[in-house]
């Protein structure tokens, strides 16, 4: 079983969808939107989104119900794609499934991290309850951490997440829970490339998710290094070992004072291009590379896996994009700002 089904339905698929997407003028009516209500009736009435926010109220318009929408669609359109292959519960619909588990999994734990986790079950994504086997309803009545573990302990993150229990009152260490969840994910995934997918689609697939991971790491390196002042070695137990950056490469990052970042960062060929208009804002380098990296492959790859996996991402940053706006619009951000903020 490869990662992904080879032949030629599944690029043609992805590139049809692709063209659906949101236009230029569709981003400059919607950060012009006054209201949540706006945003979302424009969706409804003026793009592909129509069918999946069909069944909200044009007068009663609840941000969350719009979001949950949004994610719900995105997940659709993946199982969508990889139809054949989610049935058998192998391939790329059990990468997909797995990031969405992940994700879930994160977005608990830090309810749970700030006595919140009752929470959970307002955002709780009923439409994914047939593809996963974890107890998503009932993570929102567990009491603490030892709760959650017995919750998931029928699950293959159990094993990943055991490790993690706090001891007398400590917060969770979500920062290396979710490096660890991600890490399990991806050694799966690099696993799955190297056994069987074809030698001539295998280094390219290798290369998008090197290139993709090496735009997370960066991003948390800064993070790391802004909001926790961390340095060093200790930065590096946080990163994925995986990327196309050197060691030097990243003990030049994780090493340096934050003032070094930058130009270190531009001086590095991974980044160059993004950041040669002297774009300092880490809010958006490694999306705005990712957006890119994935924009070129969608027109130019001829690997089916590839052409998916950019896809993915792709409509991932629509995703974002769209909510960054309906939390601006709620807040009487303005449209320049907003602008600012989102990728295109």
């Amino acid at each position: 079983m490869t990662l992904i089904d080879s032949s030629g339905a599944i690029p043609a698929k992805a590139r049809a969808k692709y063209g659906k997407r949101l236009t230029p003028e569709d981003y400059n009516n919607l950060i012009h939107c006054k209201t949540v209500s706006d945003v979302a009736n424009y969706l409804k009435n003026n793009t592909y989104y129509n069918e999946v926010l069909s069944q909200i109220s044009e007068q009663n318009v609840h941000r969350g119900q719009v979001e949950l929408l949004l994610k719900q669609k995105l997940f659709y359109d993946f199982d969508q794609l990889c139809r054949y292959e989610s049935r058998s519960g192998n391939g790329f619909s059990r990468f997909i499934v797995m990031r969405y588990e992940i994700n879930q999994l994160i977005q608990y734990l830090i309810l749970l991290n700030t006595g919140k986790s009752r929470e959970y079950i307002f955002s709780l994504p009923s439409y994914f309850d047939n593809y996963t086997d974890i107890k998503l309803s009932q993570l929102a009545s567990c009491k603490d951490y030892n709760d959650f573990l017995d919750t998931i302990s029928h699950t293959p993150y159990f094993g990943v997440l055991k490790k993690f229990v706090p001891k007398n009152g400590e917060n969770l260490n979500l920062a290396a829970i979710e490096n660890s969840l991600y890490g399990y994910m991806y050694d799966l995934i690099y696993s799955e490339i190297n056994k069987h997918n074809p030698k001539s689609e295998r280094t390219e697939i290798k290369k998008l998710f090197d290139m993709i991971i090496d735009f997370s790491n960066v991003g948390k390196v800064y993070r790391l290094k802004k909001s926790y002042k961390m340095k060093g070695a200790a930065i590096e137990d946080y990163l994925l070992p995986y990327g196309t950056l050197t060691k030097e490469q990243r003990e030049s990052l994780c090493g340096c004072e934050i003032e070094e970042f930058f130009s270190i960062l531009a001086d590095m060929h991974q980044f160059r291009n993004i950041m040669k208009n002297g774009n300092h804002d880490m809010s958006r380098i490694p999306m705005e590379a990712r957006y890119k990296l994935c924009r070129n492959k969608i027109y130019f790859s001829q690997n089916p896996g590839v052409v998916l996996i950019a896809y993915m991402y792709i409509v991932g940053i629509e995703i974002s994009n769209i909510i960054t706006i309906i939390e601006s619009v709620r807040y009487s951000v303005s449209p320049d700002i907003i602008e600012e903020m989102i990728i295109h």
